[in-house]
């Protein structure tokens, strides 16, 4: 499972790496703003709010489809080379 956001897969992992970090340090803030002083539901709002934003992202991850370009790119090229050399694509 990939995500290609350019052309260039290193660039992609590098920006996809980034945004999950920021995201990871905005997460972990928010839940200690939400974090109570009694011990027993110290971190209740904090899950509740980990929990509403993994449901939220989770149901419009579904939703999302997207084209591989760059294996339909590369099909093509490797189609392009078999014809050259008079060969078939099994």
């Amino acid at each position: 499972m990939g995500c290609e956001l350019t052309r260039s897969a290193e660039t992609s992992s590098a920006i996809l790496w980034f945004s999950a970090n920021v995201f990871t340090i905005i997460f972990v803030l928010v839940e200690d703003a939400l974090r109570d002083d009694a011990p027993p539901y110290g971190m209740r709002r904090g899950l509740i709010f980990s929990a509403a934003t993994v449901a939220a992202v989770s149901t419009l991850i579904i939703k999302f489809t997207g084209h591989q370009r760059r294996r339909e790119m590369d099909a093509a090229k490797l189609t392009k080379v078999m014809e050259r050399r008079g060969e078939s694509i099994a």
